[in-house]
């Protein structure tokens, strides 16, 4: 017999659900506009402190799908550059947000 309601509530988890979840896309650049590969992105959740540690792609850009909402933290370096950081904000479901980082030249260090 088969189940004609939501999976679900026929006790089957379909898996990850795409309207319960968030994410963000942006573009990692120096201040001339030219896109930096391989910079070593943070990105934290501040409620739970899960932390992910992945590169920009080979075209600068950061993409974090399939994330549930909740307060977070972006940060990125990258070797000749000042670190840069996203003060904490808020993602919400559906919202993608866009999160374009733009590095100043100094030493990693600098904050």
């Amino acid at each position: 017999m088969s189940c004609t309601r939501p999976a679900r509530s026929c006790g089957i988890d379909p898996g990850p659900r795409a309207d319960i979840f968030g994410g963000d896309h942006g573009t990692i650049r120096d201040s001339t506009g030219a896109v930096i590969p391989d910079a070593e992105l943070e990105w934290t959740n501040i409620e739970t402190g899960t932390m992910l540690n992945p590169l920009s792609n080979a075209v600068g850009n950061n993409n974090f799908l399939n994330t549930r909402p909740g307060t977070y933290t972006l940060g990125a370096a990258k070797e000749g550059f000042r670190i840069a950081a996203y003060e904490p904000f808020t993602l919400q479901v559906n919202q993608t947000a866009t999160l374009d980082i733009v590095f100043e030249v100094g030493a990693v260090t600098e904050t």
